[in-house]
């Protein structure tokens, strides 16, 4: 654990970064930026590894308020401040694969027909779509994004889930096997990393 964590935070210092009810609990993700941004990571990451902590209210909050706060940096920030946020989001991430990640639905029986499984997921593999989306919008990758793509393959890899890496291996083997039916809703992450590496090769060619 102690290696991964090192991973995720080696990203924001190569940055050079300056300094019943549920009983889950809302946190400002705003708050949460602009304090990891201001080097206060220990802390952060304290926070999110709380047992009261919402994933899927904090993926919402980044979603609704992230754009806006990486844009309120300016252009000459906005790279920090997206670096800044999709790394909150792995952090995020990291705290919360042990608690949650997908549900695979098993469909009932209706007469002969067997319905394939459904895929839902949750929070933290989202987390890391979420970064990893910010840094796809940029046709060329910059050299910041392999590190923090390192950092989110070892927070992956902890899942040992190929759905959200390579896709479904099931494929073939049937309904008994719990092959999905919604595999368009399959993440397949190392298809992102191939396309960063093919990129990075080609702008250093």
């Amino acid at each position: 654990m102690a290696l991964r964590h090192l991973l995720v935070g080696s990203v924001v210092l190569a940055a050079a970064f300056a300094g019943g009810p549920s009983t889950a609990q809302r946190r400002s993700v705003t708050d949460l930026l602009d304090r990891y941004g201001a080097g206060r990571f220990d802390a952060v990451v304290e926070e999110l590894s709380g047992d009261d902590l919402d994933f899927g209210d904090l993926l919402k909050q980044l979603r609704q308020e992230g754009p806006g706060w990486i844009a309120a940096g300016g252009a000459a920030r906005r790279a920090r401040r997206e670096l800044t946020a999709a790394t909150v989001a792995l952090e995020a991430a990291r705290a919360g694969e042990w608690q949650e990640w997908k549900v695979i639905q098993r469909q009932e029986n209706f007469f002969e027909l067997r319905p394939l499984n459904v895929l839902y997921w949750k929070a933290p593999p989202l987390l890391i779509e979420w970064g990893c989306e910010l840094f796809r919008r940029d046709s060329t990758p910059r050299p910041i994004e392999r590190w923090w793509q390192l950092a989110a393959l070892a927070v992956a890899q902890r899942s040992e889930d190929p759905q959200f890496l390579v896709g479904d291996t099931r494929i073939g083997r049937g309904w008994g096997a719990g092959k999905i039916g919604n595999t368009n809703d399959e993440i397949k992450h190392l298809e992102h990393v191939t396309l960063l590496r093919g990129q990075i090769g080609a702008t250093q060619g």
